[in-house]
């Protein structure tokens, strides 16, 4: 809720299966995103291999980023088991 963080945790507390299943998913799409890149270099290398090489850096890259940023709200969801709610 916007501008009222007390309506936020109620929220979130009320919905922590979402909230898990949320952070289940991103995992899971950054897995898939390495492995697309994977497939991809694969594909371009006989093309270009230094090419190819620098954009599954770059992807990579990105998807280190999105796994770190996304590992900022596991903290979150496992301060509720050990509160107990």
């Amino acid at each position: 809720m916007d501008g009222d963080a007390a309506a936020t945790a109620d929220n979130l507390l009320a919905h922590k299966a979402l909230f898990r299943l949320g952070l289940a998913t991103g995992l899971t799409a950054t897995a898939c995103y390495i492995a697309v890149t994977a497939l991809f270099y694969e594909l371009f290398k006989p093309v270009n291999r230094g090419l190819s090489l620098l954009a599954a850096f770059f992807s990579l890259v990105g998807c280190a980023i999105l796994a770190f940023g996304s590992s900022f709200n596991w903290p979150l969801s496992s301060s509720w088991e050990a509160a107990g709610t």
